[in-house]
């Protein structure tokens, strides 16, 4: 019910969707309890996986608070998966004298993603100086882990924070190389770039805005090439990835078959819901829109 991007993933009013969600959640967590109280003899491989599963239940379990807006709970479930890594981490290997970090024993790109969130979750909250801290110590494990996608997105949001310390400039900057190299058919990175576009269209806006109407125009102008950009990444994507249509929005339209009133079929116009990509994709066409308003408005 909650999607691995954070966003819901099945039919239904907001908070009913939610409290399913969460007595899901409960459901795994009490399964894991009863798998470990029954099994007091289990092997590595048995401890390993309950343990890998506790950590995203947890994982998961903040992406549920951040869709409630309860941003001090997002950090909480998430420093709980860390610490579940890192036990699983020390009791894999208690006699070693090898100690192999969490990161690498959980898999880098799900600690790095934990980490990363944490960062968000801060940057969220206006802590600035939590959020620098996070980042500076997933920098320091994904080079270590060789992870050049969480490398990245590392700096992506190094450049948020930038924007948030009142740094427009540099942040500008920032993210304009950091859409230069990245290449436009980078999966990995596709919703990243989308939403450096965003950011950076914002910040053009922005500084265009202090500095007086004729760079406002300039401005606009300048985030609607990033802004399309942006959109046709996101749009052949989800159309890559089994979105219907991404034109006539089937999933906001009821389809109703022939020669039937009252019967409809709810499957085809559903399946959109569970794209990953449609909240990304309707955010970047909307700011898209805004751009070419006000360059529309400053011509």
């Amino acid at each position: 019910c909650v999607s691995e991007h954070g966003g819901a993933a099945c039919g239904g009013a907001a908070p009913d969707l939610l409290a399913a969600c969460e007595e899901k959640l409960n459901a795994v967590t009490q399964a894991l309890a009863e798998t470990t109280d029954a099994g007091s003899g289990e092997d590595a491989a048995r401890s390993e996986a309950a343990a890998s599963i506790a950590c995203r239940s947890r994982a998961l379990r903040a992406r549920l608070q951040r869709q409630r807006g309860l941003l001090s709970s997002v950090v909480s479930e998430l420093a709980e998966a860390m610490a579940t890594a890192q036990a699983a981490a020390a009791v894999a290997q208690p006699t070693s004298s090898f100690s192999v970090p969490p990161y690498v024993q959980l898999s880098p790109s799900r600690w790095l993603g934990l980490r990363l969130e944490l960062a968000e979750a801060a940057l969220a909250q206006g802590q600035l100086e939590a959020c620098d801290d996070q980042l500076a110590l997933g920098a320091t494990e994904a080079e270590a882990a060789r992870d050049t996608v969480a490398t990245r997105r590392i700096s992506l949001t190094r450049s948020m924070l930038l924007a948030a310390r009142g740094e427009p400039q540099p942040a500008v900057s920032d993210l304009e190389k950091w859409l230069a190299s990245t290449s436009s058919d980078d999966e990995a990175l596709l919703r990243e770039s989308a939403a450096a576009a965003a950011h950076l269209s914002a910040l053009k806006l922005t500084i265009g805005g202090l500095s007086g109407g004729l760079t406002v125009g300039a401005a606009a102008r300048a985030s609607v090439v990033l802004l399309r950009r942006a959109v046709d990444l996101l749009s052949t994507s989800a159309v890559d990835h089994g979105m219907l249509s991404t034109e006539r929005w089937p999933c906001l339209e009821q389809a109703v078959p022939p020669g039937q009133s009252g019967a409809v079929d709810a499957l085809p116009s559903l399946r959109n819901c569970y794209s990953p990509l449609l909240s990304p994709l309707l955010e970047a066409r909307v700011a898209l829109a805004e751009a070419l308003a006000t360059a529309h408005a400053t011509a």
